[in-house]
């Protein structure tokens, strides 16, 4: 895959092990993107995961979130870790003394109570963050901000650090129910930027996915797709402000079954634009700077070349009325 045109956007559904049968669980689906290194790639899987769970009937959901950062960051945070837990090794039980020979990280997480005490004083990755780590963050905060995305930082959400860097988060259950039988997790996810040398390919490919966990109530919800519509418009966005407004215009989009192609985790205008002439979509949807600020989209008809401005507000409206009259 390293060799397809990035980033390549890919799903694995049940097709790995996980989960627990004696709650209920299973491991619905991997979604993946590989080549991406930009924080829109978290933001799209976990909005993602969200709908697909929302459809699934958890509507109370939340997203705990956490940086291991770079390497170098990970290797600092995990030397201060360890001299910690080591200053404080006669508090441990011993099953807490074996898991710090194996991997300081694993007690972040751990669930025995002097374990629990021990990590309200320990050194918390965010604080020996890199600047590119700090910023990847504070980008995919903007991201929840700009969807309402409820969220809140998690200090005890590690992952592997032979592969995984930046960021690791969870979507779940707000459910006080839920909280109480203990199912809360509902999706897990890691961006992988270090999978690719550990795999000896010759250079550095960045990735992240999550795994969704359901109980499998809706299964009408999981037929196989056989044909798809073809999309009505490509969609384009330019800088920051109308890409922290897309994931949500599009999922708008999608709710009134208006298809499109999609090229949020590319940045330049040009590489948009070849996406655009390679797809051959009826219309083009444009937003920039200014649309974003005014909370509207200039959508373009690809054969005549004339364009309107269309409030946000009414663009789904818009663009069905328009898919419908050009397939009449």
């Amino acid at each position: 895959m390293q060799d397809l045109p990035q980033p390549v956007m890919l799903y694995f559904k049940d097709a790995c092990k996980g989960g627990s049968k004696k709650d209920g669980y299973h491991r619905y689906a991997d979604l993946e993107i590989i080549g991406s290194s930009g924080s829109i790639a978290e933001a799209t899987l976990i909005q993602t995961a969200r709908i697909m769970l929302a459809e699934e009937g958890y509507s109370d959901t939340a997203v705990e979130v956490n940086s291991l950062g770079d390497h170098d960051s990970m290797q600092r945070f995990v030397r201060e870790l360890t001299a910690y837990y080591r200053k404080h090794v006669n508090d441990m039980n011993a099953e807490c003394r074996q898991v710090l020979k194996d991997d300081p990280l694993e007690l972040l997480s751990s669930c025995d109570e002097s374990s629990k005490q021990l990590n309200e004083l320990a050194p918390k990755s965010m604080d020996f963050l890199c600047e590119n780590s700090r910023h990847h963050l504070e980008e995919l905060l903007e991201y929840f901000d700009s969807m309402n995305i409820p969220y809140s930082i998690n200090n005890s959400l590690i992952a592997n650090r032979k592969y995984c860097t930046e960021t690791i988060f969870a979507i779940v259950n707000t459910d006080p129910e839920a909280v109480r039988k203990g199912k809360r997790i509902l999706a897990v996810g890691v961006r992988y930027n270090g999978l690719s040398r550990k795999l000896n390919l010759k250079r550095d490919i960045t990735g992240v996915g999550i795994s969704i966990l359901v109980k499998g109530n809706k299964p009408e919800l999981r037929k196989t797709l056989t044909k798809m519509k073809r999309p009505i418009a490509s969609f384009v966005q330019l800088g920051m402000d109308s890409k922290l407004l897309s994931l949500d215009v599009i999922e708008k989009l999608r709710q009134v079954k208006v298809p499109l192609y999609l090229s949020l985790a590319k940045d330049r205008l040009g590489a948009q634009v070849s996406s655009v002439e390679k797809y051959h979509t009826p219309y083009v949807i444009v937003m920039g700077k200014k649309e974003a600020v005014d909370k509207t989209a200039i959508v373009r008809k690809n054969d005549t070349h004339a364009q309107e401005i269309v409030s946000l507000e009414d663009l789904p409206k818009y663009m069905k009325k328009a898919e419908a009259n050009y397939w009449k």
